[in-house]
């Protein structure tokens, strides 16, 4: 399929002309922006420079932190709660900015009394765990019922339920149920940050909040991928909640975690789970089949949508209308699936190896290992693994193509970045009775990346396996069919995307997870040398310091071997 590039598009009448000297400025601008490239991407009629990138508190502008700089905090979690923000619970304050006369408010749905919810504390881990979750319980359901009513701008006689509160590891969650004169009942979802609280937001979580909800209503406004449709949200505690919140549409379905059996997940043995995923009945299977179809080709849509840089795509916005992208921004973390650090940046990129070499160049410089000494095994270790990390890097980078016409003459075409959904595992799809994926959630640090890490590669639940956490207590609980499953959803990706990247995609999004995630390298290596058959007996901790040391035929060999591993464009 033909991508389709983020050409610049015209914004509407409304916005004010600008004049001519402000292209000067943002020619001289972009060489001081954190946005890459970004004259030739605005568009010559909005007024005002593109959003700058807040910083963290005692950070210098663009400058990637430093291994030493990452404190392990791997410790035992605290059992304390976390302290309640006053101001988030202090309704007689704050009730009188939501009221709205012409809403009339459901009597059943702020009854205090009568709906209490089951929680699970979240421990807090560390240093660097802002979650508040107490604080953002506090909102109280009379407090979400009026905002949502003045928010969504309903006509008299409308009325807005609290029909469940729940929470995920880093959000709160409000289901709602809204009765319009004359209308369908719709059911809608409002999100909470669980650090959304005045001590602990920060301008770069507003910035990323805004990101993210911007970049959901550019591909809903592109693709038919069934995504939430944001209806409202809020960068900032100064709003009708409190709170930073995205209000969106509630997708039907039931999730895949309660498809993948037949019936829900926890009907099923734990320790029968593994058995029962290998050897389901045919009615199972075939639907099983369906489901992996409908979730490639739901995906392929996503490889359409390219951008020029790798990091997070920066939206002009009016009124939930998307009009054209500033150009790619940094996006801040901090947490990982790890554990929780000191917030960092990633990106922008401006091509596929520096989207690789500089994680590289943090986590995996051997100097760092010099202080052991030259003939350390520490130091030999560390240049064995970065040894192998560069081959692996080399092999699944694109090659220059250049395209030649009749007079001779080319042009390099430029690499693409593509979305990458953070979290494509199957508590976030959902499903019809039948297979048919009816929703993705979840979209929090969706970015865009190299389009070997993109959307025609394997979900999460297909490649767990190369991963460091692999258990067969999660999702597919299944070992004998992966590759049959595989297979399945790579041919149906190839029907509809590239899908050059998509069968072997479970080797690069292992590479991915040990740079940006944390996982192990040894484990990386070990499943490496479980594929060369001259490697498989050896510990990958010896032959990295053997590699280290000088060690040329077996250099020569894993160069061989990792090139048709992962060559990205294999003849």
């Amino acid at each position: 399929m033909a991508p389709e590039t983020n050409k610049v598009t015209q914004p509407c009448t409304t916005i004010s002309d600008i004049v001519q000297s402000c292209q000067t400025f943002f020619t001289k601008l972009s060489a001081e922006s954190p946005y890459i490239s970004l004259f030739g991407k605005i568009a010559p009629k909005v007024s005002g420079p593109p959003p700058q990138t807040p910083r963290l508190p005692d950070e210098d502008p663009m400058v990637e932190p430093s291994a030493d700089d990452e404190v392990d905090n791997t410790h035992v979690c605290d059992d304390e709660d976390s302290k309640v923000e006053p101001a988030a619970v202090d309704e007689a304050e704050n009730m009188d900015e939501c009221d709205d006369e012409d809403s009339e408010v459901e009597p059943a749905a702020v009854d205090e009394a009568e709906n209490t919810y089951e929680y699970e504390d979240e421990e807090s881990c560390g240093e660097y765990d802002r979650r508040n979750f107490p604080a953002i319980r506090a909102i109280r359901n009379l407090k979400i019922v009026a905002g949502v009513l003045k928010v969504l701008k309903l006509p008299e006689g409308a009325t807005c339920e609290v029909t469940d509160r729940k929470e995920g590891s880093f959000h709160h969650v409000v289901m709602l149920a809204i009765r319009e004169p004359e209308q369908a009942d719709r059911e809608l979802v409002l999100r909470f940050p669980a650090h959304g609280t005045p001590d602990e937001w920060q301008p770069i979580d507003g910035f990323n909040l805004k990101n993210e909800a911007t970049n959901m209503l550019y591909i809903h406004q592109k693709t038919t991928v069934p995504l939430p449709q944001v209806l409202g949200f809020s960068d900032t505690v100064d709003n009708e909640f409190g709170a930073p919140y995205i209000l969106m549409t509630k997708l039907s379905g039931t999730t895949a975690h309660n498809f993948w059996f037949g019936r829900p997940v926890r009907e099923v043995t734990a320790n029968r789970r593994h058995v029962e995923a290998d050897c389901a009945s045919d009615e199972v299977e075939e639907k099983r089949v369906v489901f992996l179809r409908s979730l490639a080709k739901t995906m392929a849509q996503l490889e359409t949508l390219t951008f020029e840089e790798g990091g997070v795509p920066t939206f002009y916005c009016e009124d939930l209308d998307v009009k054209f992208c500033w150009g790619a921004a940094p996006l801040r973390r901090w947490w990982n699936p790890v554990r929780m650090h000191k917030p960092h940046t990633i990106g922008p990129f401006t091509s596929c190896t520096k989207y690789y070499k500089t994680q590289l160049d943090i986590h995996f410089d051997p100097d760092d290992d010099l202080e052991h000494g030259p003939d350390s095994q520490q130091y030999l270790y560390a240049l064995g693994l970065r040894m192998v990390l560069d081959l692996i890097i080399n092999a699944m980078i694109p090659p220059s193509q250049l395209y030649l016409d009749s007079s001779g003459y080319g042009e390099v075409t430029p690499e693409a970045f593509v979305y990458r959904h953070n979290d494509l595992d199957m508590q976030n799809i959902l499903v019809d009775d039948d297979g048919n994926v009816t929703g993705i959630i979840d979209w929090d640090g969706l970015m865009v990346v190299p389009r070997c890490l993109g959307p025609t590669s394997l979900p999460l639940f297909l490649r767990r396996d190369t991963l460091s956490d692999f258990s067969f207590s999660e999702a597919p609980w299944a070992l004998l069919l992966l590759d049959t499953y595989r297979e399945i959803y790579a041919d149906e990706m190839g029907k509809h995307a590239d899908a050059r990247y998509t069968r072997m995609s479970h080797w690069y999004q292992a590479v991915h997870a040990v740079l940006y995630e944390e996982a192990d390298p040894d484990d990386l290596v070990r499943l490496i040398c479980l594929e060369i058959p001259e490697l498989r007996r050896i510990a990958p901790a010896s032959l990295l310091w053997r590699l280290g040391a000088c060690y040329p035929d077996a250099e020569h060999l894993l160069r061989e071997k990792i090139t048709e591993l992962f060559e990205a464009f294999p003849d």
